[in-house]
């Protein structure tokens, strides 16, 4: 199965290339740690708040536009938007809970987009922006956290950096996509000792967007496949699944991959071989036992076989 990803995935490329009568901006395998851009992940649910922590590192004052999008990303409705302005080296806490009466955010699951903008509210290149959040689950008393998702402008006939300052227009200046081909939860508890479904004790989040196609615009759904390894249990057999997801998907491990999951501590490894211009695609993974919890974005794992 292994050697048959990564043979789709070399033709993938090769049939890309073949199509493709111009260069294209080459996807992140990861993240950034400081952008143009940042994605968030929040939840405003019942019995769950999020704090995102927003910070520039540049030495001049940023105007930035956060847009709180809802877990299908809904094209026709228009996200909540709230606009901030931080100082060189400036910092903002978000309380996005508070934000559902504030600007009328709904009770959800979804993603925050926080880009820099000029005076007409256009989004800009400025390489500045950086931060984190935190997702506190308050029917098992316990938080998780991960740095918030960066990346940048790039030129999309060459992938070349832009210079700054300059207006992401979605057609010849786009922001880089983030699609790795493999990532790993390295280890989770077994599933019966871990708070139980109906409380969230374990969650594996998945993101999928899709850039907007104009500096006006907002950003659509994706939809990613993936396979998945489910490694064994103590010496026990391995298993394989795969799932197709779209906007912002949560599954608890047993629900995602069957009782495969249950019997021990394991680990899964995920793996995509698609490549969709302008798409990007996050896995994050959060659990309690008791009231200590830890959650984060799924890291890349290069190929080494």
């Amino acid at each position: 199965m292994r050697r048959l990803m990564a043979i789709g995935w070399a033709l993938a490329l090769l049939v890309g290339s073949a199509r493709t009568t111009h260069a294209i901006v080459v996807p992140l395998a990861e993240p950034a740690s400081v952008g143009s851009q940042l994605i968030f992940y929040y939840d405003t649910r019942e019995g769950f708040t999020t704090f995102a922590n927003l910070g520039q590192v540049g030495l001049e004052p940023v105007i930035v536009r956060v847009e709180f999008y809802g877990p299908t990303f809904d094209p026709t409705t228009q996200p909540a938007v709230n606009t901030y302005i931080l100082e060189p080296f400036g910092t903002r806490v978000i309380d996005v809970g508070a934000l559902k009466e504030g600007i009328g955010l709904a009770a959800q699951q979804g993603i925050a987009v926080a880009s820099v903008v000029n005076d007409a509210s256009e989004p800009i290149h400025v390489p500045s922006l950086t931060g984190n959040f935190t997702v506190a689950n308050l029917a098992t008393g316990s938080a998780w956290g991960s740095p918030a998702v960066a990346r940048s402008a790039r030129f999309e006939f060459d992938g070349s950096t832009v210079p700054v300052g300059v207006v992401v227009d979605g057609v010849t200046v786009v922001y880089q996509s983030i699609q790795p081909e493999r990532l790993t939860l390295a280890a989770y508890y077994d599933p019966r000792t871990l708070a139980p479904v109906s409380a969230h004790g374990n969650q594996v989040i998945f993101v999928n967007l899709t850039n907007a196609a104009t500096k006006g615009a907002f950003v659509t759904p994706g939809s990613t496949t993936w396979e998945i390894d489910v490694g064994p249990h103590e010496g026990g057999p391995s298993t394989f699944t795969t799932v197709t997801v779209s906007g912002v998907t949560e599954f608890d491990l047993v629900s995602l991959v069957g009782e495969a999951a249950n019997g021990g501590a394991g680990g899964l490894l995920f793996g995509s071989r698609e490549m969709h211009i302008g798409e990007s695609r996050l896995i994050f993974f959060a659990q309690s036992l008791g009231t200590f919890g830890t959650g984060y974005l799924l890291p890349t794992v290069p190929r080494v076989f």
